[in-house]
């Protein structure tokens, strides 16, 4: 009868640990999807070439450093089916696609700290990629 006991108690810290888990992950997603672009513009950058962007449903303000500044309307915004708001994001002008961000850990590969959005930017026959959002460094 002890055992049984015991054998509960184990399986209901396991339950218990698994909604925890589950909990965070769902905390987490309803902050990302808060942050939403319909409200606020998405800084981005990138290197080799240097470059900068400011990205709103409306616009992507591209900003090759030295260059000056490219602007692209925004006619479309299309979210990832079966994905929390702003998971993975399309901004498309005329049918194509402009920018795609997705809500993965980013590095740019020059310096520590880790961003919490990717973003591909096409421009002709150009392809960007880099990172979004505040970099924090990791402990």
């Amino acid at each position: 009868m002890e055992n049984d006991s015991m054998l509960n108690l184990a399986k209901l810290k396991i339950v218990t640990k698994r909604r925890g888990k589950i909990m965070k992950k769902m905390i987490l997603l309803v902050i990302a999807a808060m942050f939403s672009l319909n409200t606020m513009a998405l800084s981005c950058h990138g290197t080799e070439p240097f470059w900068g962007a400011e990205i709103t449903k409306d616009l992507v303000s591209l900003d090759f450093i030295g260059e000056g500044i490219k602007e692209i309307p925004i006619t479309e915004v299309h979210e990832a089916a079966g994905f929390v708001s702003g998971f993975v994001t399309t901004f498309s002008s005329g049918g194509k696609p402009v920018a795609v961000t997705t809500s993965n850990k980013c590095n740019n590969s020059m310096s520590d700290h880790i961003f919490p959005k990717e973003v591909i930017i096409f421009l002709g026959e150009t392809v960007l990629y880099g990172c979004c959002g505040e970099g924090v460094i990791p402990e």
